[in-house]
């Protein structure tokens, strides 16, 4: 990651893709403001990156692989190296919480429903969830493959994800990098510690 100063680096600003790289770039001393950021959506990322147009770029699949097998292509980093780091979850105002703290219990029931039915079910559930994805993704035996790469949370994985407000999860480190990073950019305003950001509750 270190020899990426000065160079050119496609990334989709404000995404997923910018947190993963900015966390990346922090972990070796670096900031965004050390290579020279090309603003891309991740699929142009990674044609970009194939076509010699960037030095690098911050992508997935389809890319990724292309990425690796394009003749000066070479892979730095990915998620499987950072585990816990890029997280999908559910995040809702604090009066919503107040007020339909009944349906927000239901969702998460029905999340780790779905991971139990998954984890007994793969190859019914794949075949589901690729019809639903589409695209490039709607071959169940591709869906799979990616899925490789994928954590579904069960209730168990969720519990030691959130940790408790006495002994904080890996989530506490997510969102601390997350606003270190907003913080940095401008981008949040006002003083905030994770604790402040954590609902315990539905995972109980």
């Amino acid at each position: 990651m270190r020899d990426l100063r000065g160079k050119r680096v496609a990334v989709q600003a404000g995404s997923v893709a910018q947190f993963f790289l900015s966390v990346l770039l922090r972990d070796a001393g670096l900031t965004e403001k050390d290579v020279q950021v090309v603003n891309m959506k991740p699929g142009d990322a990674g044609a970009a990156f194939v076509a010699g147009e960037v030095d690098a770029a911050v992508t997935w699949e389809p890319w990724l692989s292309s990425g690796k097998s394009a003749p000066h292509g070479h892979l730095l980093v990915d998620s499987s190296k950072t585990p816990g780091l890029i997280t999908d979850v559910l995040v809702f105002r604090r009066e919503v919480i107040e007020k339909r703290a009944r349906e927000i219990q239901g969702v998460v029931d029905a999340w780790h429903k779905a991971v139990a039915y998954w984890e007994k079910n793969p190859a019914e559930s794949n075949l589901i969830m690729a019809r639903a994805v589409g695209e490039w993704l709607q071959d169940p035996r591709l869906f799979a493959d990616v899925l490789t790469g994928v954590k579904f949370y069960d209730r168990a994985a969720n519990a030691r994800f959130f940790g408790t407000s006495r002994s904080p999860g890996p989530l506490y480190r997510v969102i601390q990098n997350a606003m270190d990073i907003a913080a940095a950019s401008g981008q949040l305003r006002g003083t905030f510690t994770p604790r402040d950001l954590v609902n315990h509750s539905f995972v109980k």
